[in-house]
């Protein structure tokens, strides 16, 4: 059976969209959707100016998004050495407090029960830390245990904390930009959802309507395979204590049990809701919504194994 290849990327489908349109009005009143569009209540001229709007907002999405990441790779380049120099800091404090660490608390440094150093993968927690250990250390003074690393190693804590702050300006204009970029995808998404399930709508219309000539479809710019997409009979592990989604199955078909242990079958491709269990060498019938089937093992020691009639190139 043909089936119609719908583009995934946004920007393609906008012109699949765009494409339906202009054939529409290049066909004028002889054009085959007429009736459809208006038992449907479409305007395509609507759907194409609300799509150039949507693009306009993917524009400015993609624009922030670039933004926030070349925001956020300044700030790696200014904070990443300066962390680096913190952490030689800490090993050179764990050292000094041997039999002490205890100690390093005052400093900030995250110490967990058996005195091995945590550092955070947060940057606002990884920032704070050196703000703490350099405000201990000037409040120590001359009576500072640093010191004598610091003088040592040029490491000068008026640079480093200047170079923190700065990376922090930096996080909050790539956290800024990131906010406002996803406000434009939100918008773009809701000028053009609505846009493209009539895009949708009208390729299975097209598609009905020339059930024996699929190919006609790409008059409006559809692309349509026709190949024979049989069934396939796979099967599958499911490890101990796991989950597997599985996608494609054959409507109708059966899923069996062709393992030992019991497994539990949840619709969809989430374990949501009570599961319904098949039992070794047992069979489950797949009716519609199971075409994605997610199987548990529930068992922590034992895989277990399925059987089942999947579409062809879909896993």
């Amino acid at each position: 059976m043909a089936r119609i290849k719908n583009p995934r990327n946004f920007l393609e489908r906008t012109v699949l969209t765009k494409s339906v349109a202009k054939k529409n009005a290049e066909d004028g009143e002889k054009s085959v959707l007429l009736e459809f569009l208006e038992n449907q209540n479409i305007d395509l001229a609507e759907d194409v100016e609300n799509t150039n709007k949507a693009i306009a907002e993917h524009n400015e999405f993609n624009r922030l998004d670039r933004e926030s990441t070349k925001y956020t790779e300044e700030r790696n380049l200014l904070f990443e050495p300066v962390f680096a120099t913190y952490r030689k800091e800490c090993q050179y404090l764990k050292k000094y407090y041997v039999g002490k660490e205890r100690e390093l608390v005052d400093w900030g440094i995250p110490i967990d029960n058996q005195n091995e150093i945590k550092y955070p993968k947060e940057f606002d927690q990884r920032t704070t830390l050196v703000e703490k250990l350099y405000e201990h250390n000037a409040k120590l003074a001359n009576k500072s245990p640093l010191t004598v690393f610091l003088v040592n190693n040029k490491i000068n804590p008026v640079k480093e904390l200047e170079n923190t702050t700065a990376a922090q300006g930096k996080q909050t204009e790539s956290t800024n930009s990131k906010k406002m970029s996803e406000l434009h995808r939100e918008e773009r998404d809701n000028l053009y959802n609505p846009v493209w399930a009539h895009t949708e709508d009208i390729g299975q219309y097209l598609k009905n309507l020339f059930p024996d000539t699929p190919k006609k479809l790409g008059e409006w710019g559809y692309i349509v395979d026709d190949t024979d997409r049989l069934p396939v009979q796979r099967t599958t592990t499911i490890p101990a204590a796991s989950t597997k989604t599985i996608k494609g199955i054959k409507l109708d078909s059966e899923i069996e049990n062709t393992g030992k242990i019991i497994l539990y079958l949840h619709k969809g491709d989430k374990i949501n809701g009570t599961p319904t269990p098949l039992e070794a060498g047992n069979k489950f019938k797949i009716q519609l919504g199971w075409g994605t089937t997610t199987i548990e093992n529930k068992n922590g020691g034992e895989d277990g194994e399925i059987s089942y009639e999947g579409i062809n190139g879909v896993h």
